[in-house]
């Protein structure tokens, strides 16, 4: 970095009657009337910057006069250094080895009037010398012979150059066109590449572009999550019946169903025809009762003659045993026992006749009782018993239907529970096997849509399965959003070709303007950018030769 003073600042003191302050350029001009500080700040400069006295090697000739103020210089460290009259100097920086730059003569400060001439010159200060540099006859007639003479018709008024069109002034102009000119396509295009149609066209579009990106990774994304979906409803679908298995299990419980109410039926006929199995009970033992009481064998009633002849018989019995005779005896005993028993059987038989009486009269009220009519005969009662006959038959034919129905009853049930258990994970009971089959039904109804709908999604969606993304992007995926999306990129692209043809004629008047046959945007806006400045420092420093010119002539 050069080394160069940024900042004076002179306190008022000795002939400076104001405080003198300066923001220095390349090159510093100071002038005024004698004696209103012009020294004085040169000492100050002196004193701040440089050692004196004894630290000095050098003989400065300073006036003591007390100075004060502050000198910025910058290049010395990476951060401007204030100098001050007390403290460090110049030449502490070169006695540390960092050496004084030859940079440092831009610090050169000349003092007019200061003319030192050579004393070992033989004719010292003679005529010629007193005339070319005391008097300003030659100085003039020099700078004057510098200036054209169209310069020196020129005035300046309101900040403007007045004269004739030639010359210095014509060339002024022409470059103020120049410069205009390199400044006013340098601005069209900064306007339509940098900021203009073009480069807003092209930020819209990388903005839909990363929008649509994005949507992408979402359509991918939503893909991964429709696939884990999918094959989650599959293993779980794996685990339900299919439609056979269905139908089969549907029509078990149709047939447990019909042989259900069928032996509901028959349990309900059985129960009927049980209740008259007691009838044929009743009816087929009072008809063995009503056989023995009207039977003939009660007829024979109770002769005491039978008595009369066992005591003649055993009279006779025991004479012949007396006259010794014993074959007779015995045979006389033995039939007047015979009687007597015979005798006491009839006794028994007639008594039994007389309950049996009785006996028949109960009958006949319970058969009036059971059948709401009356006994009329042995008839009556074997044409009731063949009648009940028939149902007993028939009911025990029912019961052994009823029996096998009923087995075959719990077989399918084990069979339908078993099924639904392992489709279900549970077994309701009958009562509820049709609901269950039903909400079953639905359910594979439903996974099977399900699974389908998937399916079709994940068609449509049209992503393979090794583009799938796991990272969720944050947004989620709309069809219609894309295709929104794709439509204003396509949109904004012909709006971009239309634009770049438009910059291509612009960069065709680039190139002409800096003489290239080829080079992109960001060369050609760099070289406009020189350019322009080319230009606009031509402009300035002819300007302000002119406008010295104009000056020193006038003075």
């Amino acid at each position: 970095m050069a080394i160069r003073l940024e900042h004076i600042r002179i306190n008022r003191g000795g002939p400076l009657r104001e405080d003198f302050t300066l923001t220095p350029g390349s090159l510093n001009v100071i002038y005024g009337r004698n004696e209103s500080g012009k020294t004085y700040l040169v000492e100050a400069l002196i004193q701040m910057l440089y050692s004196k006295g004894k630290k000095s090697r050098h003989d400065w000739g300073l006036r003591q006069w007390d100075l004060k103020g502050r000198i910025e210089v910058a290049g010395l460290e990476p951060e401007t250094v204030a100098f001050t009259k007390s403290g460090k100097k110049l030449e502490d920086y070169w006695a540390q080895d960092q050496g004084l730059p030859p940079d440092l003569a831009r610090l050169l400060v000349v003092k007019g009037g200061d003319a030192l001439l050579d004393p070992a010159e033989e004719d010292g200060v003679g005529d010629k010398l007193l005339r070319t540099y005391l008097s300003g006859e030659g100085l003039l007639e020099g700078i004057t012979s510098r200036i054209s003479a169209t310069i020196q018709e020129a005035s300046v008024q309101d900040q403007q150059i007045l004269g004739a069109s030639r010359g210095e002034l014509k060339r002024r102009t022409e470059l103020l066109a120049q410069r205009q000119a390199v400044d006013g396509l340098l601005g069209e295009v900064e306007e339509q590449y940098g900021a203009g149609e073009a480069h807003a066209i092209r930020r819209e579009i990388e903005a839909l572009e990363r929008a649509c990106s994005t949507l992408e990774q979402a359509r991918r994304h939503h893909g991964a999550v429709l696939c884990q979906e999918l094959d989650a409803q599959r293993r779980q679908q794996h685990g339900q019946p299919d439609a056979q298995q269905l139908s089969e299990l549907s029509e078990k419980l149709a047939i447990h169903e019909s042989k259900a109410a069928e032996a509901e039926a028959k349990a309900e006929m059985l129960a009927g025809l049980e209740q008259s199995n007691d009838d044929f009970q009743w009816t087929e033992k009072a008809l063995e009762i009503y056989r023995v009481i009207t039977s003939g064998e009660g007829s024979i009633g109770t002769k005491p003659i039978y008595l009369m002849v066992a005591l003649a018989l055993l009279v006779a019995a025991v004479g012949a045993g007396s006259m010794g005779w014993k074959i007779p005896m015995a045979v006389c005993s033995l039939l007047a026992a015979g009687l007597v028993a015979f005798y006491y059987w009839t006794t028994k038989r007639t008594m039994a006749r007389v309950g049996a009486g009785q006996e028949l009269e109960r009958l006949k009220a319970e058969f009036q009782r059971r059948f709401g009519q009356s006994l009329s005969g042995l008839a009556a009662l074997q044409a009731q018993l063949a009648q009940l006959q028939k149902k007993h038959i028939k009911a025990e034919s029912m019961r052994l239907d009823l029996e096998r129905a009923q087995t075959e009853l719990r077989a399918l049930a084990t069979q339908i529970g078993a099924q639904l258990d392992s489709f279900t994970g549970t077994n309701p009971g009958p009562d509820a096997w049709r609901h269950a089959v039903n909400v079953l039904r639905q359910t594979v109804t439903d996974q099977t849509e399900r699974v389908r709908s998937l399916e079709k999604e994940l068609d449509t969606l049209g992503v393979a399965d090794d583009e799938y993304l796991a990272e969720d992007p944050g947004v989620e995926w709309h069809p219609s959003e894309l295709q929104a999306l794709k439509s204003q990129l396509e949109h904004r692209k012909e709006n971009l070709e239309a634009a770049d043809r438009e910059l291509e004629h612009l960069r065709g008047r680039t190139l002409q303007e800096l003489g290239r046959p080829d080079g992109d945007w960001e060369d050609l806006i760099e070289a406009l950018r020189v350019k322009r400045k080319a230009s606009a420092e031509a402009y300035r420093e002819a300007t302000a030769e002119i406008l010295g010119k104009i000056q020193v002539a006038a003075v």
